[in-house]
């Protein structure tokens, strides 16, 4: 994206007055070509360093950039490395990326954000209260930023990623407090944010059943759990919606990293879940 280039070349000459230093800024735009809008979210830490996310309504998900200060080395080379992002202490997840030279030859990793992953971000980031990390996977510390500024970045990725969905039931969608009846209206059914989790734990099971053979789901890890008819016909509508994007995002993945990764979304331990080498 050349505004995101720009952006992360400005990094390299910008003086700590400006906005962004040290607190989440964004910047949102029309874009004529794509009949969409750019939202971009970054946080600089230095002159030489910091974080990106790039929402394009007209596609899917989100891209991370983290510039890490730096000088690039050729040794990064066809790198793949593994980034996480963690906040107020709790890790999200764990996605695979590529290393590039950004800016005046700076090191850094750029990684895709598939929807559940970037609807994850967006909604932990409106509710962040100290601090968001990010392990780029090539520096030996973690980025540490300030949640200043964050509960508005994350509402603009948000409702960008809103957009993405067009009119389509997003995650978001089933997460809305205020709006738990289009979920169910049984006050003993599962919760709300429950409902979501089994949906993406469901998808990642058979995914990983499907494409790891020796890797198959414990009886007490299968099944819609306490949904409701309703909550149940919810579930089944994720499952649809998000069914072969988690598929082609797991792919990038070895299958012990794919049975880990589906662990954030149930509250099962490892060893109940799966019956794996």
């Amino acid at each position: 994206m050349r505004r995101a280039v720009c952006l992360v070349g400005a990094l390299l000459f910008a003086s700590e007055a400006l906005a962004g230093f040290e607190s989440w800024s964004v910047d949102a735009s029309p874009d004529p070509f794509t009949g969409g809008a750019k939202v971009e979210v970054n946080y600089l830490v230095s002159a030489r360093s910091g974080t990106f996310l790039i929402c394009d309504s007209s596609k899917e998900g989100l891209e991370l950039r983290v510039v890490a200060g730096w000088q690039y080395v050729d040794d990064l080379q066809g790198f793949k490395p593994s980034g996480k992002l963690a906040i107020d202490g709790k890790i999200l997840f764990e996605v695979p990326g590529e290393t590039g030279a950004f800016g005046s030859n700076v090191a850094g990793a750029t990684f895709n954000l598939a929807r559940h992953h970037a609807e994850a971000l967006a909604l932990a980031m409106e509710d962040a209260k100290q601090q968001i990390a990010v392990q780029d996977g090539i520096s030996d510390r973690p980025m540490l930023m300030k949640a200043r500024g964050s509960t508005k970045a994350g509402k603009a990725l948000r409702e960008c990623l809103v957009k993405q969905a067009d009119g389509k039931r997003s995650i978001d969608t089933l997460l809305k407090k205020e709006e738990p009846a289009r979920v169910t209206d049984d006050p003993d059914a599962m919760p709300v944010d429950d409902v979501v989790r089994r949906a993406m734990f469901m998808i990642h099971g058979a995914a990983i059943e499907e494409r790891c053979k020796a890797y198959t789901l414990k009886p007490k890890a299968r099944g819609y759990g306490f949904a409701s008819d309703v909550q149940k016909r919810s579930i089944d509508e994720l499952i649809a919606q998000e069914k072969a994007r988690t598929a082609s995002d797991l792919e990038r993945l070895s299958c012990a990293a794919a049975a880990h990764e589906s662990m954030e979304w149930t509250d099962l331990s490892y060893d109940e879940v799966w019956q794996a080498p």
